[in-house]
């Protein structure tokens, strides 16, 4: 845990850098604040993780309810800004739309199961955060290029 909460620091440094050297262009065009505050939810929230996981002596229950908690905070968060990106970008390619979808529901969900199953004894608890972290990590890469390589195109 100790390891993907520095990547998850590092990554999320690196998308405020990436909006900040090319604000101009982010808000040029409107989806992509949307994306960049996607990205930063989608990477700070394995910190979050991280951190949760490591405090010491931390009750299998607390930590199922956190976990729960964040894992529906984030589901909501990130389904809020696609919802709108949606609505305003009706005449946007499928494709584009189901890749956000995709991995938004895959960074949320697997945290929800870890918290449910942590709380119920069962299903697998915490294994089911390692799709989550590394379906968050990678939909942050993946921002981070979007954000400092193909918008300058």
């Amino acid at each position: 845990m100790l390891a993907e909460a520095g990547a998850s620091a590092a990554l999320t440094g690196l998308i405020f850098v990436a909006v900040s050297i090319n604000l101009e262009k982010v808000l040029a065009y409107p989806s992509v604040p949307g994306r960049a505050a996607e990205s930063i939810v989608e990477l700070f929230s394995v910190l979050v993780i991280a951190t949760f996981c490591l405090v010491p002596g931390e009750t299998t229950t607390l930590l199922g309810w956190e976990l729960l908690l964040l894992g529906l905070g984030l589901w909501i968060g990130i389904g809020t800004l696609q919802l709108r990106y949606i609505l305003q970008h009706r005449d946007e390619p499928r494709h584009w739309i189901g890749t956000r979808i995709f991995f938004g529901v895959l960074t949320s969900v697997p945290v929800c199961v870890a918290g449910g199953s942590l709380l119920l004894h069962e299903g697998g608890g915490l294994y089911w955060l390692v799709p989550g972290i590394l379906f968050s990590l990678m939909a942050g890469v993946f921002h981070a290029w979007v954000l400092l390589i193909e918008i300058l195109r």
